[in-house]
């Protein structure tokens, strides 16, 4: 199966190419723009207060900053980045063990699924 590089194969979006092209922006010189794209380098030069010519390299580190919600029908579900897999898998687990001695009494299927996905 398809497994890309998250390093190099998935980028952000950073202008759509119609509108990179409308503003024709090709920055000043400097080292880091062999690797990253000029708006890139401009955006962050004014948002630093220096000048292109003095960023040598950088890494871009992205996040998620939408806020944490409860969601589903009855709102039983919690949609939220950032939160801790180990964490979670842990209470997940605790939650399933705990509930064992009601299981006379349900009528469903009682299941927790971890998945291959950093610490776990």
């Amino acid at each position: 199966s398809f497994g890309p590089n998250k390093e190099t194969q998935i980028v952000p979006v950073l202008a759509t190419a119609v509108q990179d092209k409308l503003c024709e922006k090709t920055g000043p010189k400097c080292l880091a723009k062999e690797r990253h794209h000029p708006l890139l380098i401009e955006v962050l030069c004014k948002e630093l207060g220096c000048e292109p010519e003095q960023v040598m390299d950088f890494d871009l580190h992205l996040a998620d900053t939408q806020p944490s919600a409860i969601g589903g029908v009855l709102d039983e579900f919690i949609f939220a980045p950032r939160l801790d897999n180990l964490l979670n898998c842990y209470g997940a687990l605790q939650g399933l063990l705990n509930s064992a001695d009601s299981l006379e009494e349900e009528g469903n299927i009682r299941f927790v699924a971890f998945y291959d996905n950093e610490e776990v």
